[in-house]
């Protein structure tokens, strides 16, 4: 009404077109997963609703709807070139809104900075063009700050949304390894190399994109990443270039090995025979004796035939033609031989069975998909084979000198972390 007064007509035109400040807060509100609405009646007092429901007073709000209201309010009202301080907003507000509700006034108000303390990672990685500190300890002079340990993110860095939100949830020195949270690498590794952050990728090939990734971003020159991958069919040559790129390969086929070395049989005899009061050396007999009684013709073939994919597998991809030869010779033939690999791979087998050598077997091939990991299990009186394996966990993290014996499976790591052998 005031600037049709004064004649500024095409002022006044332009806000009677935007947004009131009251419809402005809603829409946050709404994106932000929020289903009230605010109101004015007819007495000029703020009222709210739940989704078009009876109106009621904002006083009425639980604490979290009333500090998101607070939030966008002062905001939105602030003057040009504010700086707002904004301190752990996850303790005020629920992690579905606290992302959302910011990203929105950050764009509504591109005029102010704004600085975030919080301990979410979420929340930083939902916006990269933002500067990230990360905050890794504090020195004390008495009571009062003296000096931090930061790391900086710089805005727009080129890596992917999942490696830049492990980055902020990390330390410096970052293990990627194969498989998922919930698959055996994760949490032995974890336990192996507590200062580590330990982060799964999925397959080889993403483990080591992932380190050479993080390598070679200048940005990220304090940040020390790894990796850990199966040893599967590899040859020396294969693993030395692996080791050259930081991504080093087991002295073992896969993790589930080290769960059932003889190392790891030997300390949950040891622990189960003082539980029940029997002879730890029969329990270990009879865990390797039942491994050896579930070998039949079948499962030996069957850890033959695997062992031979995965050689044939690393055989043909490592012998693709590049382009170049394809055009030059106008096509490409590819031959692996599997027949003789199979061959070769059972006698290991049946070999390993008459020397009684377990670990040859257990190192070697993968028993996942067997029947060994469940009667070693059983044979040591272990519930199941899941409740073995946590065993297996519990037990690297109290005892010290089970875990070294256990790192002894991972090779050269060990030494490129420069921990004991």
């Amino acid at each position: 009404m005031e600037l049709l007064k004064s004649d500024e007509l095409d002022r006044a035109a332009r806000m009677a077109k935007s947004p009131s400040p009251i419809e402005t807060v809603n829409n946050i509100l709404a994106g932000s997963t929020l289903s009230i609405r605010l109101s004015i009646d007819d007495e000029g007092d703020v009222q709210t609703g739940h989704d078009g429901g009876a109106a009621f007073s904002i006083t009425q709000l639980s604490d979290g709807e009333r500090n998101a209201v607070m939030l966008a309010a002062q905001v939105l009202t602030a003057e040009p070139d504010t700086l707002f301080i904004i301190d752990e907003p996850e303790r005020h507000l629920h992690r579905a809104i606290t992302e959302p509700m910011l990203t929105a006034l950050f764009e509504k108000r591109k005029d102010c900075s704004f600085v975030i303390s919080t301990h979410e990672p979420e929340l930083p990685n939902s916006k990269n063009d933002a500067i990230v500190v990360i905050v890794r300890s504090c020195s004390w002079n008495g009571a009062i700050a003296s000096g931090r340990d930061v790391d900086i993110l710089p805005p727009d860095l080129e890596v992917p949304d999942e490696t830049r939100k492990a980055i902020l949830g990390s330390r410096r020195s970052i293990m990627f390894v194969e498989g998922e949270t919930q698959s055996l690498d994760y949490p032995l590794v974890s336990t192996l190399f507590p200062g580590l952050s330990v982060i799964p990728k999925g397959s080889c090939m993403e483990v080591e994109r992932s380190v050479v990734g993080l390598a070679g971003t200048a940005e990220l020159h304090w940040l020390k990443p790894i990796g850990l991958v199966d040893r599967d069919d590899r040859t020396d040559d294969e693993v030395g270039k692996l080791a050259a790129r930081d991504v080093f390969a087991l002295e073992v086929s896969a993790i589930e090995s080290i769960f059932y070395s003889s190392r790891a049989i030997e300390a949950m005899a040891s622990i189960q025979a003082k539980v029940f009061g029997l002879d730890k050396d029969q329990l270990v007999t009879d865990a390797k004796s039942a491994a050896f009684a579930v070998l039949d013709d079948d499962t030996k073939e069957s850890l033959a035939a695997r062992r031979s994919e995965k050689s044939a597998r690393n055989k043909l991809l490592n012998n693709l033609p590049k382009w170049q030869e394809i055009k030059a010779n106008k096509g490409a033939n590819i031959h692996v031989e599997v027949a003789t690999a199979f061959v070769d791979e059972l006698t290991i087998i049946k070999d390993a069975l008459r020397g009684q050598q377990l670990d040859k077997i257990t190192s070697r091939f993968s028993i996942k998909k067997t029947r060994i990991p469940s009667v070693i299990a059983e044979a040591l009186q272990f519930s199941t084979r899941r409740h073995y394996e946590d065993a297996i966990v519990t037990h690297a993290k109290n005892n010290e000198e089970f875990r070294n014996n256990l790192r002894s499976y991972l090779g050269p790591v060990v030494e490129k972390l420069m921990l004991p052998p």
